[in-house]
């Protein structure tokens, strides 16, 4: 299947041209030779052009963007957090993933007897929170 890719695309096309030149004094013959290239920029978006200025394009593409985000969920950010571990992909070799409010859960167990304030990791000190999300948590699932 094609992934669609939002945003703007822009591509050099290459038009030949109708136009023949001939090597030797003007006269048509077997050194016939299409004259060079001319080249074309082309932008194209999610609805094409339709005459819009890249501005416009542009513009449509940051709210595009930004409506996507909007549909993250809070627990989106935590879960690529998780997903960036050295062991997340081992441990998938070994069970499947565990849902998410498993690893909230677990993770509030362990930040409860650390005396941790926060289970997010961008509120939490960065060594702290892959010691839970990228070593602890790992383990405990794989040795369950």
């Amino acid at each position: 299947s094609h992934h669609m890719v939002m945003g703007l695309a822009a591509a050099a096309v290459l038009l030949p041209s109708r136009r023949w030149s001939t090597e030797r004094g003007g006269r048509p013959g077997r050194h016939l030779r299409p004259s060079p290239c001319a080249c074309e920029v082309r932008l194209w978006g999610p609805g094409g052009t339709r005459g819009r200025s890249l501005e416009v394009l542009a513009a449509e593409a940051e709210k595009s963007r930004e409506r996507q985000l909007a549909w993250r969920s809070p627990t989106d950010d935590i879960e690529d957090f998780i997903r960036q571990g050295p062991l997340y992909q081992r441990l998938l070799l070994i069970c499947p993933a565990p849902a998410i409010a498993e690893w909230m859960d677990k993770a509030q167990a362990i930040a409860d007897q650390l005396g941790v304030g926060s289970i997010l990791p961008q509120e939490m000190e960065e060594q702290m929170s892959k010691r839970i999300y990228h070593l602890y948590l790992p383990l405990y699932f794989w040795m369950r």
